[in-house]
């Protein structure tokens, strides 16, 4: 979740507890001031952490788009949409949905977000999971069957 204008990440970040903060995002979400929670991840660069007067805390930063350039618009979130790699890695279960399935290959969706691609070359399994922008790689595995190849490509496994 981001919002280009600091002042609503301001008044998110302001909220005393969850019985003010959903309503206030829910608002802020439906008149289009925010993005939703659901925003597929995005790399981000000039982090810098605010402060509201009541001590409430929030990031700005800018985004960058596929091909590596920096947006030079600044865009703020409350800290609890602003995470690291290693933190998402460590907080992934795996959880996800076959989307298609033949002898050479299978495609996943994560629930968590992202995709996992395994393909058959050469007789040799190879696994694919973009989970985290800039970050896709390729790796040999020995198959072991389409769910515990796909849940660790979802949990992050070649990450790490």
């Amino acid at each position: 979740m981001s919002c280009p204008d600091e002042m609503d990440v301001v008044n998110i970040a302001s909220a005393r507890g969850d019985e003010e903060l959903q309503p206030l995002l829910l608002r802020k979400i439906l008149v289009g001031a925010c993005t939703g929670a659901s925003m597929p991840m995005t790399k981000i660069v000039s982090l810098v952490k605010k402060e509201t007067s009541n001590g409430g805390a929030y990031y700005c930063f800018n985004t960058v788009d596929l091909d590596g350039f920096v947006n030079d618009k600044t865009q703020c979130a409350p800290t609890i949409f602003v995470t690291t790699i290693k933190q998402d890695l460590a907080q992934r279960k795996g959880d996800f949905e076959i989307r298609g399935e033949g002898p050479f290959a299978v495609r996943a969706r994560c629930w968590e977000g992202g995709e996992v691609l395994l393909l058959k070359r050469d007789g040799v399994w190879w696994r694919t999971a973009s989970i985290i922008p800039d970050e896709v790689p390729e790796v040999k595995f020995t198959w072991s069957g389409i769910d515990q190849a796909v849940r660790a490509g979802c949990r992050g496994d070649d990450l790490r």
